[in-house]
């Protein structure tokens, strides 16, 4: 099989009487190591070397206009990339894995860019995205409180203007890179959304994922003979309408509004439902395939199951304490000393978004990459009344001989929790907060 891939073209996975599309049918039996391996030819093949710009980010001013409430993103740390990036040629986004993309320079921040603040841009992107500081994406219905992944978001099917199709097509892009570049991006999506762009057929499964009382009221509709919510009248005191995600009501078939639900046409009701919320941000999402494909061949994706490729492009939302400890250096440390015990223990504690908080104090990054090559480094810091110290861009933390574990866990805390400027490079110049205002 790995002799034949390389010939068959992807292009043809749509059309049902093609070796292609029967291939990609049976992708989940089909040896991951074989389809990475096709994979990674084809992107060594279509590597630019066109070298990537540099750009200043004010997290400032993105900071100031975020409180504010301004909801377009522009002015956020994500606008201000999309603005300087998304309209020059793609070819720089094609660059070899842990490449820096671009170079950043951080207004008022005196961070020089060694891949460290490439790495931190990429995730203080990814976090304004998965938040209210942008309107692109919303949380999911079960974020209220229902149900499980609670923490994911969806696109927002209202978001339809020329600039958020453009700015979903560099969320698109970010994809592409983190996919060619090995930069995991901290993203909290449902399988909705990934299943969207490897092809898969979404189910109503997919549809408890983001609303689970919508899905237990249509299966609760769908499976009882006579179900007790129906009136005297015998129906459902819900009209042939459902309301989005984004809190719109949408008729299912034209005068929807003015159609009863009722015993039986409530079948047809559900089939609509479904359809409709099963597909309610397509659009969007191929908004973002336009943009993957500027950077990677989008057809080839097809190949990949939806958890394949959602791994390949967010890493591991779960950062794993003894993998991150068997690719860790010591420098004038060993492991018995009492301040490393304490760490790891420490970080075993720590809650899954401590943990995302400490690798981006000391990475840049919020994630594990899937395949993690690069070693953390420890070395020790003489000051014991300072707090660590990173080097985001060499994955290093100077670490204090601190008294005690509680000691070593307050410093460690309000490091990763208080400490986002990066200015230990050289002397930061003042940032402008008032242009744009």
């Amino acid at each position: 099989l790995s002799n034949v891939l390389p010939l068959l073209d992807f292009a043809q996975s749509d059309i049902p009487s093609s070796l292609v599309h029967c291939l990609c049918t049976m992708k989940s039996i089909i040896f991951y190591q074989t389809k990475e391996t096709l994979w990674n030819r084809i992107l060594s093949l279509t590597v630019s070397a066109e070298r990537g710009p540099s750009i200043i980010i004010n997290r400032a001013r993105a900071r100031k206009f975020i409180d504010k409430g301004e909801k377009d993103g522009l002015r956020t740390v994500f606008g201000q990339v999309f603005q300087q990036l998304h309209f020059v040629s793609p070819n720089f986004f094609r660059q070899k894995a842990n490449t820096n993309t671009w170079h950043v320079n951080y207004a008022g921040e005196g961070g020089t860019d060694a891949g460290g603040l490439f790495r931190d841009c990429l995730s203080h992107m990814c976090s304004e995205l998965m938040s209210n500081a942008i309107n692109l994406f919303i949380p999911c219905t079960n974020s209220q409180g229902f149900g499980d992944n609670q923490e994911k978001f969806i696109p927002n099917p209202s978001c339809t203007a020329s600039v958020q199709m453009s700015m979903y097509q560099f969320v698109g892009k970010l994809i592409g890179l983190a996919i060619r570049g090995k930069h995991p991006l901290n993203l909290y999506l449902p399988s909705i959304f990934w299943k969207s762009l490897v092809g898969e057929q979404k189910t109503k499964e997919d549809l408890k994922e983001i609303d689970e009382i919508t899905y237990e009221f249509l299966d609760q509709v769908s499976n009882k003979e006579i179900p007790e919510y129906l009136d005297v009248r015998g129906e459902l005191n819900q009209t042939f309408t459902i309301t989005s995600s984004d809190g719109r009501e949408i008729e299912l078939v034209e005068n929807g509004r003015n159609i009863n639900v009722t015993l039986q046409n409530r079948q047809e009701w559900i089939k609509l439902v479904y359809e409709y919320r099963l597909n309610e941000f397509e659009l969007q999402i191929e908004a973002v395939k336009k943009g993957i494909a500027t950077v990677v061949p989008v057809h080839l994706l097809k190949l990949f199951t939806y958890k394949e490729l959602e791994l390949s492009v967010c890493g591991k939302a779960d950062i794993d304490i003894d993998l991150l400890k068997s690719n860790t250096t010591l420098q004038r440390f060993s492991e018995t000393d009492r301040i490393i015990v304490w760490f790891w223990e420490v970080l075993r504690e720590f809650t899954p978004k401590q943990k995302e908080l400490f690798l981006r104090f000391t990475w840049g990054r919020s994630r594990l990459p899937a395949d993690l090559t690069e070693k953390m480094v420890l070395t020790r810091y003489n000051i014991v009344t300072h707090l660590p110290v990173s080097h985001t861009c060499f994955f290093q933390l100077d670490l204090p001989d601190y008294p005690s574990k509680e000691v070593l866990k307050s410093k460690l805390l309000y490091a990763i929790s208080e400490c986002r400027a990066i200015d230990a490079d050289r002397e930061a110049n003042a940032a402008d907060w008032a242009d744009g205002d």
